[in-house]
């Protein structure tokens, strides 16, 4: 299978239409120390494959108010291919709903606003794949990590348990998958994502 193509403005080129809402004004990010979590969220009915669970870097701003740090799934006719695609729009404050009550988090550390704010400016500059039907989101957000660690935010020991904690995270939300953690292996796998 050929290497993923990057796609320009992180999937948001040539799209219609405006951004998603972000609700920060609603909830600012307080100047206060916040754990920040690897978010596995629960499959939708019907589907155990754990490469479809939707995943996040996330931390709670305000009582069910969430500062998401993820990429979207969008497929809109007016614009060019690929359709559907990947996109990062940047992060967003939301309210939370049943997906991130249910999600497992995975606590990577407590961090400053500061800290946040730099995690936020190096999401941006974290490629966005086009669609092979092997790259997904799971492999974004653990780019985005990785990258944490290459720039100490975290350290190595860190890096080791949340994958660790993400193979368990996995298998609470998936229960009847019986190849989560070979599956995982293949997203820790991809060149991409290499920082260890």
């Amino acid at each position: 299978m050929p290497p993923p193509q990057i796609m320009p403005q992180q999937g948001r080129a040539d799209l219609p239409g405006h951004p998603p809402i972000d609700n920060a004004w609603l909830a600012k990010d307080p100047d206060a120390r916040l754990d920040v979590f690897l978010v596995v969220y629960p499959p939708l009915p019907g589907n155990s494959d754990p490469r479809s669970l939707h995943w996040s870097i996330s931390w709670e701003v305000k009582h069910k108010a969430w500062r998401i740090i993820h990429l979207e799934m969008v497929n809109d006719y007016r614009a060019p291919p690929p359709q559907p695609r990947y996109v990062y729009w940047g992060p967003q404050t939301k309210m939370a709903g049943l997906a991130t009550t249910n999600a497992k988090r995975v606590l990577i550390r407590a961090m400053s606003l500061q800290t946040r704010q730099y995690i936020e400016e190096i999401s941006k500059t974290v490629p966005v794949m086009a669609p092979n039907g092997q790259w997904n989101c799971q492999h974004w957000t653990m780019a985005l990590i990785g990258e944490l660690l290459q720039k100490n935010i975290i350290d190595q020991r860190t890096w080791d348990r949340v994958l660790a904690e993400a193979h368990h995270a996995i298998r609470c939300v998936a229960p009847h998958s019986r190849h989560a953690a070979d599956q995982l292996h293949e997203i820790f796998d991809v060149p991409h994502v290499l920082y260890k």
